[in-house]
Order: structure tokens, then sequence, then C-alpha cells
């Protein structure tokens, strides 16, 4: 994104350098219209703040809903449904009008809406208000979604797979903070405690709306071309790039897969949890205990992340390969909650998540590779809107399930539903691997040529 610097550094630029090519900016340099913070530092302190204030407001939201407000199995998933319903039908047209519009505008709408989502979210234990909210994060969601990698991209000139890395450090050390102020807030109050991280969010947006410039945005069309025809063209181009790469066709369905084991596991965790005597007297002190065994996991996770980090700094090839061995490492995880045996129930979950937050780092670097700058975000929401129809399709699948016959019967299929997410990735890798042996690019699309055409 630099409007001076995005042409001479975009990788995707036929008058740039060649991809891979870093710039002073790519070193670590302040970028000059991003003032002291760098938009390095901009786009890790939105994982931090992602990873602090989605994961507070998630935590108390999934204690309110299940302790104080004992909704069912199929009025949890519900909720997360409805969500990725509205996810499914906004990602491609979001990702367009942040390809179109700006990444900017995109971030900051996003969040505003996301803030106010969680600001309202307890005003209500009626179902049909908290689908409601539930609607306005999603849109917000969708808007963010794949726009902060492509701004940061576009921004410093180069695919740094080892910066998308550490946007999932920050975020892990986020939840930290987060899940550390939730517990201490719902010990007053939890509706209060979800509304607060609604107030931070907005508190947030504004500091972002003065501190995140975009000098480099370069819409994929040009500036006289009519809005509607340029968003129309942006999606076409984006639906070309993901038609014409394999690896993004084995990563849309492998993206299925995730979405609906994630919907329902995120869901159905801490009833799981409860059924194998996990202590829930009062939300208060369900928010503790959970949020404490959450933060363990999050701790023994971020070696693990920073590992990664450094991994893919040294050698970009790492990516997909480490992002198939997270989904194996998720798989193993979720198959511990299966047992009758609580620590070990809490150590596969702490496996899963540990997997599931870096799979989901690895996947928007490896997906990443195969964008053109003109069309980055859309890519992005292509495969976000996958994760989506997964959600609403398998994760309510599971929630009958769990309804009908058990919780744990419906972890044995978002179990199956991982392994397959597994299978169809490694099987994407190693066709990727062939392909770029035969001196084929893996991701079906060369960078330097703005056209999209076949492998």
């Amino acid at each position: 994104m630099i409007e001076k610097l995005g042409r001479g550094c975009d990788s995707h630029s036929p008058a740039g350098p060649a991809p891979n090519v870093r710039n002073p900016f790519a070193q670590g340099h302040v970028s000059p219209h991003t003032g002291a913070v760098g938009p390095r530092g901009v786009y890790l302190s939105i994982g931090a703040a992602q990873g602090m204030l989605l994961g507070g407001w998630a935590i108390a939201g999934a204690v309110w809903w299940t302790v104080d407000l004992g909704l069912s199995p199929v009025r949890l998933v519900l909720l997360g449904t409805v969500m990725a319903l509205v996810t499914t039908f906004a990602e491609a047209p979001t990702g367009v009008i942040a390809d179109v519009f700006g990444r900017r505008r995109a971030i900051l709408s996003a969040w505003t809406l996301m803030g106010v989502a969680q600001l309202l979210s307890p005003v209500s234990e009626h179902l049909l208000v908290l689908c409601v909210w539930q609607v306005l994060w999603a849109l917000g969601f969708a808007l963010h979604s794949g726009a902060d990698t492509a701004w940061v991209t576009d921004e410093i000139g180069v695919e740094d797979d080892g910066l998308v890395v550490r946007f999932g450090f920050a975020m892990s050390v986020g939840i930290l903070v987060g899940v550390s102020a939730a517990i201490a807030m719902t010990r007053w109050s939890v509706p209060v405690t979800m509304s607060t991280f609604g107030v931070l969010s907005l508190a947030f947006t504004a500091w972002l709306a003065t501190t995140m410039n975009e000098e480099g945005f370069e819409p994929g069309v040009g500036r006289d071309v009519v809005r509607w025809t340029a968003m129309r063209t942006t999606w076409s181009t984006g639906f070309g790039v993901v038609r014409a790469a394999p690896v993004l066709a084995g990563l849309v369905l492998a993206m299925m897969f995730v979405g609906a084991e994630a919907d329902a596991v995120n869901r159905l965790d801490l009833v799981r949890l409860r059924e194998l005597g996990f202590p829930s007297a009062d939300g208060r002190e369900t928010v503790l205990t959970f949020g404490i065994a959450w933060m363990v996991m999050v701790v023994v996770g971020l070696p693990f992340q920073w590992w990664t980090a450094v991994k893919v700094t040294a050698d970009s090839a790492m990516t997909p390969r480490l992002a198939v061995l997270t989904l194996v490492a998720a798989g193993v995880g979720l198959g511990a909650l299966l047992g009758g045996n609580l620590v070990v129930a809490l150590v596969g979950l702490g496996v899963r998540e540990v997997s599931t937050n870096s799979f989901a780092a690895l996947g928007a670097a490896w997906i990443n590779h195969s964008a053109p700058s003109a069309a980055r975000a859309t890519v992005h929401s292509f495969l976000n809107l996958a994760q989506g129809v997964g959600r609403a399709v398998g994760g309510l699948g599971i929630a009958v399930v769990a309804e009908l016959v058990s919780v744990r019967v419906g972890f044995v299929v978002a179990l199956a539903c991982m392994g397959s997410a597994a299978v169809v990735a490694a099987a994407t890798l190693t066709a990727s691997e062939r392909g770029h042996l035969a001196g084929v690019p893996d991701s079906g699309v060369d960078s330097n040529r703005p056209e999209v055409g076949p492998v």
C-alpha cells in the first residue's frame, strides 16, 4: 500500500523488484506515513488488540451464555451459526470493498461495528436480541478479515511470512492480558465486563484512526472507474485467482472442514468440560477457573508460536509444512476430549487451541503468497468465506448431533472434520511441492504479472 513506494516495492507490480526483495521498511525502519509506530507496529498492535479485546470479551460471553443463561447446545451453536451465515454472505463483498475503497477504511469500520456489538451484547437475554449483536459483530469481522494483512503487505512492499506469524504471537500475548482483565472484572459482573471490552474496542478504533495511514493503497482498477464497476472487476480478479490456483482450491476445502470443527468446539468446549467435572457453580467462578486454564494454554503455546515465526522468517517454504503440522496436532488435542479424564481433556484442549491459532497465522501467510496486490483482501475473504460455510453448515450439524445424541459424539464428528482438513491440506502441500519441483508456481499465479491465468 504506499502510494509513493508501493509501485516501486510491490512484489506484484511489473515495475517493482522481484519477489522477496526486501526494502528498508521491511527491515524494521520507521515508515514516514505512520509516525513512530510504523506499519509493522500498527499491524502487530492490531493483533494484540484483537487477542486482548475480542478474547477477553469472548471468554466472558461464553460463560454468560453457557452458565448464567444456561443456553442449550443447539442454542449456543445457533449463535455461532448466525454469525457464520452473515460472515459467509459478507466475506467476499467486504473483501472487495477493502480492495476498492481502501483497507484502512475497512479496518476502522470493522472495529467500530465489533465494538458496538460487544458493548450492547449483554443488554438483553432474549435469543433474538443476542443474534442481532452476533450479526453486527460478524459484519465487522468480515470487513476486518484479510484487510489488515493486505494493508501491511503492500505498506512494507513484501510478503513477510514471519510478520504474519508474529501477528498470531501478538494476539496470544493480547489474550493473556484480556483474559486476566476478564477474570478480574467478572468478580464484579460478567455482563458489565462484556460491555467494558466493547468500550475499549471503540477506544482502540479511535487510536487507529489517528495512527494508521494508507499511503500506498492502489485500487486494482483506475480511480476514474465507477465504484460498482470497480467492485465487480476486483471480485472477478479475486475469484479468478482462487479458481486458477490449485493451492487455493485445496485450502478452500480444508478451511470448510476447519470451520465446521471450530464453530462446534468453540461453543461446546465448556459444555464438555462441565460434563467431565469442570467447576461451574456460578458465572464468576467459571470465568476464574476457565480463564486460568485458557491462560495456561496460551503461555504454553507462546514458545511454539515464536519458533514458527523464526522458522518461516528464515525459510518461507516451511510455512505450508508447519500449517499441515498444526492441523494434525489440533486433531490429536481434540481427541483427548473424548476420554473421561478432565486433566487430559484440558491438556488436549490446550494443544488444540495453540495449534488452531498457529494454523490461522500460517494459513494466512500461505494464502498471502497466492494473491496479487490488487485483490489480496478479496482472496483472503474467499478463504474466510469457505470457513464460514463450514461453520454455518457443519457447526450446526454437529450441534444437532450433540443435542440429540451426546456432546461426546458431537466431538467425534468434530474430530472427523479436523482430520479431513489435515488430509486435504497435506494433499495440497504435496501437490504444490511437486508443481514447484516441476517449475510451476505453487500459487498458480505468476506474481510478476497482473493477469490471472491457469496453471
